[in-house]
């Protein structure tokens, strides 16, 4: 079930000239974790930024040739959300982002005037949940990453690693449609990350295809082992200007033991690590 539709869309900064990113033809599906792969500079972070509303980076956004449509409930129900950014209300971006999106930063973005489950009750509450709910929804997430017994303490008192694993459960507490990470296991040694990433795929293959995931991602081995799409963001020239490319063949899903795209090339882990290797090193 498809979770994200878009075609031929540019993507920008306000206040800058220059494309960032151009979308030719793009799905992310439901049921599936999705990690986004490139070249440091070439456009994974404005892609995310673009499919959770962070920023309005649409550009020269024609309704007759582009489609941004979000399905977040049914396959037949879908959302633009181009206008939404016309609009100018702030009110209905928030509601948006809170109702259906849910994100994990490398900041881990934790506030030290709460303790560490209030933190992650916040994200509950916020959906207007009740405290109740909220603090039963925050003491499940922090049993599934085993962090229960930190759950009063200060935020100031915890490690780097256990932040970034409260930033987790806050993300998992609420209801959410998408869950974006931007390096969100960055910060964490391997059997904290293996952990983190293990028990997103499990929800999101568990959700009956409810839920997706979308991770940027320079950890080539972790992307192997989690993914079920990987999106090879290219980079291209335009008039001396780099900026990143996404088309039909960017786009790899896991087949059995190995990767496919739309010429229907079937590569192996070993031939797709060298493909990441490249896509991530290139010039």
């Amino acid at each position: 079930m498809i979770l994200f539709d878009l075609k031929n869309i540019k993507c920008k900064y306000p206040g800058t000239s220059k494309d960032v990113l151009s979308i030719k033809e793009l799905k992310i599906f439901k049921g599936k974790l999705t990690f986004l792969v490139g070249e440091s500079g070439v456009g994974k972070s404005t892609l995310l930024e673009t499919l959770g509303m962070m920023n309005n980076t649409l550009s020269d956004f024609q309704s007759s040739k582009s489609l941004f449509a979000f399905y977040p409930l049914e396959e037949n129900k879908s959302i633009s959300l181009n206008p939404y950014w016309k609009v100018e209300n702030e009110k209905l971006l928030n509601e948006l982002r809170n109702n259906y999106f849910s994100f994990v930063f490398q900041n881990n973005n934790l506030m030290n005037s709460f303790s560490a489950i209030e933190n992650v009750m916040l994200s509950s509450l916020i959906q207007g949940k009740s405290v109740t709910e909220a603090k039963l929804r925050a003491e499940d997430s922090l049993k599934k990453f085993d962090i229960l017994e930190l759950a009063e303490n200060s935020t100031k008192k915890l490690s780097g690693g256990q932040k970034q694993r409260f930033a987790f459960a806050r993300a998992f507490a609420k209801d959410y449609s998408v869950l974006f990470g931007d390096e969100p296991t960055g910060n964490l040694d391997p059997v904290n990350a293996d952990t983190l990433l293990n028990e997103l795929s499990r929800s999101i293959h568990e959700s009956k295809f409810r839920k997706g995931a979308v991770i940027v991602s320079h950890d080539i081995e972790r992307t192997l082992r989690f993914a079920d799409y990987i999106i090879v963001i290219q980079s291209a020239l335009k008039n001396s200007h780099k900026m990143g490319v996404i088309n039909n063949e960017s786009v790899y899903v896991k087949l059995n033991s190995k990767w496919s795209n739309k010429k229907n090339e079937l590569i192996n882990d070993r031939g797709m690590k060298e493909l990441l290797i490249n896509a991530m090193t290139k010039k």
